[in-house]
């Protein structure tokens, strides 16, 4: 398997038996966003795809749980910021639920706060950080490759800095590890009361983690690139002297109307209205139309077209496990490895190509159900509900014993001749959307 690595601009082998994957999880002091939405939709397709093919994954996903915006969100709704943390973590687990993800191994940042506190003093006491009116900073001129994963330019690397600078630093370019504080939820360390900075809460989760061994895939949105993730890698390099991960896999912005999708502009769609209205395997498939690395445009147009391309998927393989029974076949309980579509997802998780195998499927199962070949085809539905495992999107076994009898009554009074009776059950069926 090849995927596109941000740090070389080169699609990387991922041929390890074994795969570490990182996905940087969300600041919980608000319900996430769509735009949130697709990395994570693009990691489960490629942690199932790897499970899929006989790999072990051990992915995991953090949970930031402490942060300015949580302080100042608890302060706006009269709550503690513990409360507003579990509001928001329950409401993330719920969706990723909705939305049939794979749960990974979850790590929130406080349930790992001593093993921070020790990782910040391993770097100042090899001399890559320095106090700063309170607090500690890391000292980018320390790492000659500094910049070397986004690849930008001194003056665009200022300009990417989200936090207020401290004009007295050694470089514009130094980030806070420790951050002095008195406000909100704090932990004792020898640099005094504080917290750590973000960038050091990923980096350690996934020191930890995968302790400097076998193959690690870092994901996220390209947002990230600058300043989270360079400055992630800049602790790694510190540290152990080598980059943070072997590959680098950074997901598309999402745009609503060609415009990129944030809460800063106030043009977001939160989550968990999108699940009120659309069925979870139309939110997904809006995701598969358009390679993982480039923008996706969203609007009403592509969700209808997602939600018409799942109904006919939904209805091929309902009418097709119809006929199964019809012709006395039990339905396949088992899936066949679809290896035009493992192809497909293997270049560098090529969405285009691999749906395209999915519509190619789906013309065999609608064929065989004109032609009534369906004996010969079951192989075709077999390696369909293998790329919908991989898609995350099987349509539910709707196939009950009320509906197999009406199935096998049908086809007695079609057998028999008596097709107004036959065709009031059809009708049944048809209601049923079985048919």
């Amino acid at each position: 398997m090849k995927l596109y690595d941000t740090l070389t601009k080169t699609n990387v082998d991922i041929d390890a038996n074994e795969i570490n994957i990182y996905v940087c999880g969300p600041t919980v002091y608000d319900h996430i966003h769509i735009g949130n939405l697709r990395p994570i939709v693009t990691f489960d397709v490629l942690r199932r795809l790897l499970e899929h093919s006989n790999k072990k994954v051990n992915f995991v996903h953090n949970i930031t749980d402490i942060d300015d915006k949580i302080i100042n969100q608890a302060q706006r709704l009269n709550l503690s910021e513990e409360e507003v943390t579990k509001r928001y973590t329950s409401a993330y687990f719920e969706i990723l639920d909705a939305l049939n993800i794979k749960l990974p191994k979850i790590v929130k940042v406080t349930d790992v706060m001593n093993g921070i506190i020790k990782y910040i003093e391993k770097i100042y006491d090899k001399q890559y950080a320095y106090e700063l009116d309170g607090d500690i900073y890391f000292d980018t001129t320390r790492i000659p490759d500094y910049g070397v994963l986004s690849k930008r330019k001194l003056d665009e690397q200022i300009s990417g800095i989200r936090v207020k600078s401290n004009e007295n630093k050694t470089s514009p370019n130094d980030f806070v590890l420790w951050k002095k504080t008195v406000n909100g939820i704090k932990w004792n360390s020898k640099f005094g009361l504080g917290r750590p900075g973000w960038h050091t809460e990923c980096a350690y989760i996934i020191d930890q983690e995968f302790k400097q061994k076998g193959f690690v895939i870092h994901g996220g949105g390209i947002d990230l690139v600058f300043p989270h993730h360079e400055n992630e890698n800049a602790q790694n390099l510190a540290l152990h002297n080598k980059n943070l991960a072997n590959c680098w896999v950074h997901v598309g912005y999402l745009l609503i109307d060609n415009e990129k999708m944030s809460k800063s502009l106030n043009n977001f769609i939160y989550v968990k209205h999108l699940i009120e209205s659309h069925n979870y395997r139309t939110i997904r498939w809006v995701f598969y139309n358009t390679a993982h690395t480039q923008p996706l445009n969203f609007d009403g147009t592509i969700i209808k077209a997602a939600q018409k391309d799942v109904e006919k998927i939904i209805s091929t393989v309902n009418r097709f496990r119809t006929f199964l029974i019809a012709n006395k076949n039990n339905i396949p309980s088992s899936s066949l490895v679809c290896e035009e579509f493992k192809k497909a997802l293997f270049d560098n998780l090529n969405f285009a190509n691999a749906t395209k195998v999915i519509w190619d499927l789906i013309k065999v199962l609608n064929e065989s159900i004109a032609y009534k070949k369906i004996d010969e085809n079951i192989w075709a539905y077999q390696q369909l509900i293998w790329c919908l495992e991989i898609y995350g999107i099987v349509p539910d076994m709707i196939h009950n014993e009320q509906i197999i009898d009406q199935i096998n009554q049908w086809t007695k009074l079609l057998n028999n001749k008596d097709y107004e009776k036959a065709d009031t059950i059809r009708n049944k069926l048809i209601n049923k959307k079985v048919l």
